[in-house]
């Protein structure tokens, strides 16, 4: 992390961690995303959807937050806008960022699109599957800007009834049901909440979608889990990483003695070589065609060229004659041909 006044700075290496939370209303999803405030990675950007961050601790103010309030067709996208393209050229950043929810913002965004298809078509018309797909690709421009081009630690919340969909994830098999948006594609950790009834509350926390599997493995659960024990663990399973890369690198391995391969032919050289042993260019064609993915003579690689001139030598090889006894390959190259004197006696 790197701090300079009132600005802080993720490293890219050890403090970007993107994670969806999703569950039901009352699991904890905005408790545990609001942790992301005392995680210690400077300020946290709060886009509230939904105009509840009243109802997280202490009103949700805390020194490390900033909130903007995103409840509206059209806001979040230029908060996010702003917050990326804008607010940086005026020194001001942020080291994480909690969107709660996407559901908020979901659920707008569709109502409006619905609205705006009926006023335009009738109060009967339904969206066709074409309009629906680039309703929803427009929907998930955001959440690819604030994950993918952000380099910025995210946590996003979402409200999912898993009732609602436990059917047909048990018939498939599926651990994690993909929702409308496919929001899980956007991030590293998809983590379902819950509340488990005991003398006191339970609030489990399971991860149901991995692209981190060694650090987060699939259906391991934590109770009363908080971003700052997500990002430890992060950070130290990649400073392990990072470590062994480093020692292993001043460590000669296998590859380290392979020989440097043979300098490329250029394709002129190719071609020579290719007339010279009686071959036309028709035949250079179809090999490289044959060969090489079909690939035009222009576009061969240097990969491509070694290719066929050893393919080339290998054929030329099989086709050598034996050595006559006692006659090494000097004497050879100097000894007439026996159809040199008939050639002779004809001119003769």
């Amino acid at each position: 992390m790197t701090l300079t006044q009132s600005v802080a700075v993720p490293d890219a290496a050890a403090d970007q961690l993107l994670v969806a939370i999703r569950g039901s209303a009352g699991s904890g999803k905005s408790v545990q995303a609001f942790s992301l405030a005392d995680a210690g990675i400077g300020r946290i950007a709060l886009l509230d959807t939904e105009n509840k961050a009243r109802s997280l601790p202490k009103g949700g103010r805390h020194p490390n937050l900033d909130i903007f309030a995103c409840a509206g067709p059209g806001k979040l996208e230029a908060r996010v806008d702003w917050l990326l393209d804008v607010a940086p050229s005026a020194g001001k950043r942020w080291a994480g960022v909690i969107l709660d929810s996407f559901d908020g913002y979901f659920t707008l965004r569709w109502g409006a699109f619905i609205r705006r298809m009926k006023g335009v078509h009738g109060a009967d018309y339904q969206p066709s599957p074409q309009e629906i797909h680039n309703e929803i690709r427009d929907i998930t421009l955001v959440m690819s800007r604030l994950t993918r081009e952000s380099n910025l630690t995210v946590f996003i919340t979402d409200t999912f009834e898993r009732g609602e969909a436990q059917h047909e994830g048990n018939e498939t098999g599926v651990l994690m049901t993909p929702t409308l948006a496919g929001i899980e594609k956007f991030v590293d950790l998809v983590v379902e909440t819950s509340v488990e009834a005991d003398l006191r509350p339970r609030y489990i926390s399971t991860i149901v979608k991995s692209n981190l599997t060694e650090m987060f493995p699939l259906s391991e659960r934590f109770e009363n889990a908080s971003a700052a024990m997500y990002l430890e663990r992060y950070r130290v399973a990649r400073a392990a990483e990072l470590d062994d890369s480093d020692r292993s690198a001043g460590v000669p391995g296998a590859l380290d003695e392979l020989p440097e391969p043979a300098p490329a032919p250029s394709l002129l050289a190719l071609r020579t070589y290719y007339l010279e042993q009686g071959f036309s260019e028709a035949a250079l064609i179809n090999g490289a065609k044959r060969h090489c993915g079909g690939r035009a003579l222009e576009q061969l690689t240097n990969d491509d060229r070694r290719l066929l001139m050893q393919r080339l030598d290998e054929f030329l090889a099989t086709q050598a004659p034996p050595a006559a006894p006692g006659v090494d390959g000097g004497e050879r190259a100097q000894a007439p041909s026996p159809a040199a004197p008939r050639r002779a006696s004809k001119v003769a």
